[in-house]
């Protein structure tokens, strides 16, 4: 007797249904929290497809890809002008 009504206090303690509810509101609080950082994320693609700020003037800048491969480039054959220059053997 003692071990059933120990076992219905631990089950009442659980409280299955608000567990629950417990969860659910965590869950929303979770999706509110994912539609703020959502719209921010919309509101800065916007900004920079609109060319503000320096990723979006970069973004608008024609030559902005080629530059960038001929830096690329630059770097695989003279990494030693950025780092350490290699020992002559």
């Amino acid at each position: 007797m003692a071990h059933t009504a120990r076992i219905r206090d631990q089950l009442a303690a659980q409280a299955p249904l608000s567990r629950a509810e417990h969860i659910i509101a965590a869950l929303r609080l979770a999706i509110d929290q994912a539609d703020a950082v959502l719209a921010m994320a919309t509101e800065l693609a916007s900004r920079f497809a609109d060319g503000e700020g320096s990723i979006g003037r970069l973004m608008a800048d024609p030559e902005f890809p080629e530059d960038t491969k001929d830096l690329g480039k630059y770097l695989k054959r003279h990494p030693w002008k950025f780092l350490e220059r290699p020992v002559d053997p």
